[in-house]
């Protein structure tokens, strides 16, 4: 069984070039997540999980998470969803983490990616996230 974990975070300040383009309203905080948020895999298995911002009702333009998997998955391939973030760190394949803001704008919930991930050995697989 493959267990994901979800953890809220604390909107980032910008630093540098980045602020100059953020419309200077307080960012609010949003909880970033997975989906599905657990699942049963074998070994060879690929599957999908989604990556999302929620500001639960209220407007965000800035989203962070600090993001790792375990050793037992593998990751595969990455697409960028529709928070239409510029981002300050871009997740890649060998690091899910990211920093992004949303210039001249806001959201209320959005997929930052959908990550593809395979089950390369037996045991309980993790995606923590953390702010």
């Amino acid at each position: 069984m493959i267990k994901r974990f979800s953890s809220s975070f604390i909107s980032a300040v910008l630093l540098g070039v980045v602020v100059l383009f953020v419309i200077p309203t307080a960012a609010n905080a949003a909880s970033i997540g997975v989906s599905p948020a657990s699942g049963s895999y074998q070994e060879g298995d690929v599957f999908s999980v989604v990556m999302r911002a929620d500001g639960e009702g209220s407007e965000f333009n800035v989203a962070q998470a600090t993001v790792s998997v375990s050793n037992n998955l593998s990751v595969q391939g990455i697409i960028f969803g529709n928070c239409d973030f510029s981002f300050v760190a871009t997740p890649s394949l060998s690091n899910l983490s990211f920093l992004g803001a949303v210039l001249g704008g806001k959201a209320t919930n959005c997929t930052v990616y959908t990550v593809t991930l395979r089950a390369v050995s037996s045991g309980t697989g993790t995606i923590a996230v953390t702010n």
